[in-house]
């Protein structure tokens, strides 16, 4: 059964539009996601997908955090 994306922590290699490309790309039931606070030059940002399960709509906020001096980022989903 597939659950709802809280609480989770990944680790994504590549630039600052990996995050949101990720959660597109390896849900099936992430429909949207997109950015909503940008000012970070870094890339520490927060968004917010839409979930859809079992014909129910979720939005669930999200956070991506830069892993310099490391690559990648590390992506957030909220825990409520």
């Amino acid at each position: 059964m597939k659950q709802l994306l809280l609480s989770r922590e990944y680790q994504i290699e590549g630039n600052w539009n990996r995050p949101l490309a990720f959660l597109t790309e390896n849900f099936k039931s992430v429909e949207k996601a997109v950015l909503m606070q940008t000012s970070s030059s870094a890339g520490d940002w927060e968004g917010i997908f839409a979930q859809k399960l079992h014909g129910t709509y979720y939005a669930i906020l999200f956070s991506q955090e830069n892993n310099y001096p490391n690559g990648g980022f590390t992506l957030r989903t909220n825990n409520d």
